[in-house]
């Protein structure tokens, strides 16, 4: 749930530069709308991540949503996972920073 949940704070209410969430159900989950269903409703910039090899979230729902990223799990001690990890890390870093408000915003 809380991927998922990461996604549904882009919604305006929450007031949010962006949102990051990883492995979340973006579909529709035991007949509540997600994510996908939401999504002209979504105000802040979302960066999600899934594992490319998750079979509990099948690809064609994650494009539903917008694309796929192929990452396990974040865990950087997990051994032949450093290189996706890393990647994983520099797609959050650099989303933070393209959303982070100027000292002339803040």
């Amino acid at each position: 749930m809380g991927g998922r949940f990461a996604f549904t704070t882009a919604l305006p209410g929450f007031g949010l530069e962006g949102v990051i969430g990883f492995y979340g159900y973006p579909d529709v989950l035991n007949g509540a709308p997600g994510p996908t269903q939401m999504a002209g409703e979504l105000a802040a910039p979302v960066l999600a991540l899934w594992g490319g090899g998750d079979e509990s979230i099948p690809p064609a729902v994650v494009a539903a949503f917008g694309g796929a990223s192929p990452h396990a799990f974040f865990d950087r001690k997990v051994v032949g996972r450093a290189d996706a990890c890393a990647d994983a890390w520099a797609r959050v870093t650099a989303f933070i920073e393209s959303y982070r408000p100027t000292s002339e915003e803040a």
